[in-house]
Parts: C-alpha cells; sequence; structure tokens
C-alpha cells in the first residue's frame, strides 16, 4: 500500500475487513506557513516518540563591528523557539526514517553534469528516462551549436 491510500479498520470488525481509501493530498498542507527547523528533541513517552523541532538563532547585534563582537559576550544564553512538535509511533517514524534517506539520496545524487537527478524519485521509470534524453539532446545541440559558433 502506497503513501496515496490507507487502510481503515472499523473497532469492531477484523483487519480482514479493512476499507481502503485514496488519500488526496493535494493542498492539505497549503495553510500551514513553513517553518525553519535546525535543532530538534527527541523524547520517549509510552511507547510513543515525541519530537520537538526548533529555530535556533544567533542573537541581533547593533553598532560598530567592534560592539557587535562583544555583546553576545554578555548574553547569558540563547533560546531556541519550538515551530513544531509532533507525537509519533515508532512504525511511522521508521518509515520517516526511510523517506528521509530515500529522499538525501536522490537529493545528494544530483550533481553539476547531472542537476536533475534529484528529481528522479518525482517521475516513474519510463518518464524519467524521457526527461534524462531530452537533457542529453539539448546538452548535444548546444555543444554542437557551440562548436560550429567556434569553427
Amino acid at each position: 500500500m502506497d503513501h496515496n491510500s490507507r487502510e481503515i479498520n472499523k473497532p469492531d470488525e477484523p483487519a480482514a475487513q479493512a476499507l481502503a481509501l485514496r488519500v488526496d493530498w493535494n493542498g492539505a498542507a497549503q495553510e500551514l506557513p513553513l517553518k525553519h527547523a535546525n535543532q530538534m528533541i527527541v523524547q520517549v513517552y509510552n511507547g510513543e516518540l515525541f519530537v520537538s523541532f526548533f529555530a535556533l538563532s544567533p542573537p541581533v547585534t547593533l553598532g560598530a563591528p567592534d560592539n557587535q563582537i562583544r555583546q553576545p559576550e554578555n548574553a547569558e544564553s540563547l533560546r531556541p523557539e519550538c515551530v513544531a512538535r509532533l507525537v509519533i509511533t515508532p512504525e511511522f517514524a521508521r518509515e520517516t526514517i526511510r523517506s528521509l534517506q530515500e529522499q538525501l539520496t536522490k537529493m545528494e545524487g544530483a550533481t553539476e553534469d547531472n542537476p536533475l537527478a534529484s528529481l528522479a524519485g518525482a517521475f516513474g521509470g519510463e518518464l524519467w528516462e524521457t526527461v534524462q534524453q531530452h537533457v542529453e539532446r539539448q546538452r548535444q545541440q548546444d555543444l554542437d551549436a557551440l562548436a560550429e559558433q567556434a569553427g
């Protein structure tokens, strides 16, 4: 079962009677503002993971450069802003870790020679091959045009 459908069991029915419903993800998160997080704390309680995301920013400093350097010395601490808290099951945590690893691998696979590699997961096999072929054809046409101009 993929992320576009979920099985839903009614509490009084056996699992064999599960109902598969399609999940429409279009626009599901558009109302929420995006938040930046650069810190995270994970706590375990009653078999669930409590994941808190924070934004930790450097202090604002004003004035001449010499004053800006000394201002943080007077600060006692930095206070991170909690931007989101989630409670997730261990199974969902494992799914999330797998998904993040897959996406990081795709993203890190993008190189200067193949900048679209990070998009590979967004397309099916044949469609992705078509995109790659188009990019390669365009690159060859550009090289041919440059060679023609130089020659």
